[in-house]
């Protein structure tokens, strides 16, 4: 008898009083958050946990972050979980805000947030995208979600960078959040071109992850990138190196792509190398307009003071101390550098 109590105690003890079983809670799979003219609004996509499935939005408002999360929680009909989100959905008033790192700040020190949340911005209204969420196979959300990034993230399309991401980031380099966006007659959200279209994957409930959202030295986000650019940051990246690669001059077959970007004096010298087995373009054309793509996309890398292919990691890596580092002023220094590209192609006979 002695030896069960003092089991139970340990249990108490390292699981916490305020423990609750999974019966007696209710798990967000999508948080969503905006803010505008001082009100906050918090939303979240959860199961409905009735017969027959399906998933519904709670929402609420408050003067701040923290009262509209407590009013979130008192509308839910049991507890509140956030221990199995998979997506952390902003609006892009508020993700473009001085407010924004405090926000992802703010969340990831409440413990129960799910730190393997991927990070999502919108401009549409964040309580729509919720309400159109919805499984686009099986009949899990949280699953569907999963299966969707990740397709999207293997085609290059979407950046997949998770709370835990950003916080590893800091200083050496900076996010591009994937972007969401319902899908109407007159969106012209980032990555829904028509000539990359194809690319955009789309929920059952209308929604398209597709392109992305630059953030700055300061943790705000400043411009976007479109589905056929984010298929080009992945190439230097060295995380697409297979599939279809999308220009704005045609398509590539792509059988084998590498990448290295250089940080020499002043200047970053990236060199790109692509094998491929057919495209719409001559070996010379797809030089061209892959040289024409890295141009543009750089120059809005630099224009946003978006660090995404970490170069900063090596100028770190090159000062003797940190207070070198500062004095460095990176986030002035950045956006001025000069790049040059060596873009190697080879056709596969």
């Amino acid at each position: 008898m002695k030896k069960a109590m003092v089991v139970l105690l340990a249990a108490l003890l390292l699981g916490g009083c305020s423990a609750l079983p999974g019966e007696e809670r209710v798990f967000a799979v999508v948080l969503g958050i905006s803010e505008s003219g001082g009100v906050w609004e918090a939303g979240a996509r959860i199961p409905t946990y009735q017969t027959g499935g399906g998933y519904l939005t709670l929402s609420a408002r408050g003067k701040s972050l923290g009262e509209a999360l407590a009013l979130l929680n008192a509308s839910a009909p049991m507890e509140l979980h956030y221990g199995q989100l998979r997506m952390l959905l902003f609006g892009k008033e508020l993700a473009a805000s001085g407010r924004f790192p405090e926000v992802l700040r703010a969340l990831a020190s409440r413990g129960e947030v799910r730190a393997q949340a991927a990070l999502c911005v919108t401009e549409d209204n964040v309580l729509d995208v919720l309400d159109a969420l919805e499984p686009a196979t099986g009949s899990r959300l949280s699953k569907s979600l999963e299966a969707l990034m990740a397709s999207r993230q293997v085609v290059g399309v979407v950046p997949c960078i998770t709370l835990s991401d950003w916080l590893r980031m800091g200083e050496r380099q900076q996010a591009v959040l994937m972007n969401a966006a319902l899908e109407n007659a007159d969106n012209a959200a980032p990555g829904m071109d028509a000539a990359a279209g194809e690319q955009a994957a789309k929920v059952a409930g209308k929604v398209q992850l597709s392109g992305g959202w630059l953030v700055n030295n300061g943790g705000q986000v400043k411009a976007s990138l479109t589905a056929m650019e984010m298929q080009l940051l992945a190439l230097l990246q060295g995380k697409l190196r297979q599939g279809t690669l999308s220009l704005p001059e045609g398509t590539a077959t792509l059988l084998a792509a590498s990448s290295n970007v250089d940080l020499k004096g002043s200047a970053v010298q990236v060199r790109l190398r692509v094998r491929y087995s057919a495209s719409d373009l001559t070996e010379e054309g797809l030089t061209q307009a892959l040289l024409s793509a890295l141009h543009g996309l750089t120059g809005k890398l630099a224009a946003a003071g978006c660090d995404a292919l970490g170069i900063a990691r090596q100028a770190i890596a090159r000062c003797a101390d940190m207070a070198q580092w500062h004095v460095m002023n990176w986030s002035e220094k950045y956006p001025a550098l000069e790049w040059r590209f060596v873009v190697e192609v080879e056709r596969e006979a």
